[in-house]
Parts: C-alpha cells; structure tokens; sequence
C-alpha cells in the first residue's frame, strides 16, 4: 500500500490504477504475454525508470536502518542507540566528500564512485571503532561509543574544513549529508538487494541471541550464548549493512531509532516478531519520507533526511522525557 502511494505521488500524477495496469503489464510481458492495448509512455517512463527504483531502495534502506537500529539497541540495552552509534556516519559523509570533490566523473563497473567511497568510509570507520574499543579479547561497550563520538567529531572537522577550502562543491556536500533518493538508478538497486537479502537472513539467525543480550551479558552467558563471539559478528555485520544503506542514500537520521522503538512498544521485545516487524516498519517509515519529501513543495525535492528528522526529532524528545519520568 505504502508503494502503491508513492508510485501515484509526484510532479506528475499516476492514478492508482494506472500504475497497477503498467506494473502488471511489465510482468506479464516479461513471461511473453503482449499487451494489446497502448499505455502513456510517458507515464511507463516516470514510473518505471525515476519512481520505482526510488521507491524500492527506500524501502531497503528503510529496512536496514531499522534492524540494525534493533540489532544495537539489543548489544547496547538502551532503546536510544541507533545505527551511527559506531561514527559511521562520519566515515560515509567524509567518504562521500573525497570523491565529490576529486572523483565525481569516476564510474567504476556502473556505480558511482561516490556511493562506493562512502560505503568504504563508512566500513573503515567502523573497523577503527571496533579496534578501538577491543581490549583483552572483549569489546569494551563504553569504548566503543566514546570511540565513535570522538572520531565523528574528528571527522566533522575535517570535513567542514574541506568545505571551506572547496567553496564551489559546498552544496554538493551538504545535500549528500541530508540524505536523499533522487540519484538512484536501476543498477543501485542491483547492488543493494542481494546484499540487503543476504545481510537480513544472516541478522534473523541471532534472533535467539538478541532475546539474550537484551537481557544482559550475565543472563545471556548463563543459557549458553558465547557473548563476546556474537557481539563481534553482530557488530560487523550492522556496521557492513549501516555502510550499505549510507553509500545508496547518504545520512538519514532517527530511522533505527524510532521505527524499532515504536514497533517495541506496540509488539513487545520478543526479536522472533520484532526483526521481521522492523524490516517492514523502516521500509514503510522511509518509502511515506520520501513521498512527502518530493511532494510537499512543488518541484523542489527535499533531503530525505529532513523529514525523517522533522518525525525523529520531536520523538527522540518524548522518549527521553519518557525514561526520565521511568528513572
């Protein structure tokens, strides 16, 4: 339904219906079955080549903040940790800087060497976190999340000051940082689903894991998990997806924070439902954001990231005035 909403949204609009008959009628030629009645070519062409793709990796990005946004909240024991807990953010923007400002012609195998830097940004600041906060063959919880503020704010500075020397790609920049779906094509899409299928069953079989760890390190020793071994596997494996998901659409805020909370409150912390609750929770939350981003103001496409911020913001401060009402 919420894809259905979105396809007949824009500048343009589709009916409804319209878009049914063009999607059916694509799948129906693809298993040789001719249609005889002409469709608005022009409307197959909006649909098919600028708003589904859109569509679709919003809602895999959606889908993959929020688990990871499940996964964290689960290691960390605290429902406001979200998935640029570990500075990941940074690495992606300052990955995603470097090649706007010296590698931005650059394709590599049909991708743009732009989503390319920031996933290895993203993935290289995690790795540092990670070794960081890595003492005595345990991950030192409190180390890994000073590591990550440190070298957020380390990596901000730089680029801000990069900004200052390259005045002429500043909005470039900027607009990446907010995040935003309007570049993305067929070939992301490509890329980005196998990966998202592949990170998702791979995260579904710790869901017995997540039920432990959110009850604590002891609890979870005392029925048998190997807390250390899961929490070095989890980690990686949110920190790989969180660098997918930054690389197709830049940073988008709040997603792995309010989605998994949200979902928490009205299904409860049993992972066997919320995991899969929250991949089509994020999906929905971020394919609605997107929609409202590039309708609200005609013919001006608004940062993704702004609008989920708009949602985030206002909820990030109920829950704090929630726990400190708990406390």
């Amino acid at each position: 339904m919420a894809m259905l909403f979105s396809m007949a949204f824009g500048s343009v609009k589709i009916p409804v219906k319209e878009s049914v008959e063009i999607l059916s009628t694509k799948i129906a030629n693809g298993f040789g079955h001719v249609r005889t009645t002409p469709l608005d070519e022009t409307n197959v062409f909006i649909l098919m080549e600028l708003r589904l793709p859109r569509i679709l990796l919003a809602g895999i990005v959606g889908a993959l903040l929020s688990v990871v946004g499940v996964m964290y909240q689960a290691i960390f024991r605290n429902p406001m940790a979200d998935p640029y807990v570990m500075g990941i953010s940074s690495g992606a923007a300052f990955g995603a800087t470097i090649a706007i400002l010296f590698f931005s012609t650059f394709n590599i195998l049909s991708f743009s060497v732009i989503g390319l830097s920031a996933f290895l940004g993203a993935l290289i600041t995690s790795l540092i976190v990670y070794g960081l906060s890595y003492k005595k063959g345990k991950i030192q919880t409190v180390h890994l999340l000073l590591a990550g503020v440190v070298l957020n704010s380390i990596l901000t500075a730089i680029i801000s000051l990069l900004m200052i020397f390259h005045r002429d790609d500043l909005a470039r920049i900027y607009l990446w940082t907010m995040g935003s779906f309007r570049a993305v094509t067929w070939s992301s899409l490509r890329l980005a689903a196998p990966v998202f299928i592949l990170g998702v069953l791979g995260l579904g079989c710790f869901v017995q894991e997540l039920n432990g760890l959110a009850l604590g390190d002891r609890e979870a020793e005392s029925i048998g998990i190997n807390v250390e071994r899961v929490k070095k596997i989890l980690l990686l494996l949110g920190a790989f997806l969180t660098a997918l998901a930054v690389s197709i659409s830049g940073i988008i805020g709040f997603v792995g924070l309010i989605v998994p909370h949200f979902l928490r409150i009205i299904l409860g912390p049993n992972h066997k439902t919320l995991l899969p609750a929250s991949i089509f929770g994020g999906a929905i939350f971020m394919i609605v954001s997107d929609t409202l981003a590039r309708t609200l103001v005609e013919n001006v496409d608004i940062p993704v990231g702004i609008i989920t911020a708009c949602f985030g913001g206002p909820f990030f401060l109920l829950l704090l005035r929630r726990h400190r009402r708990n406390a």
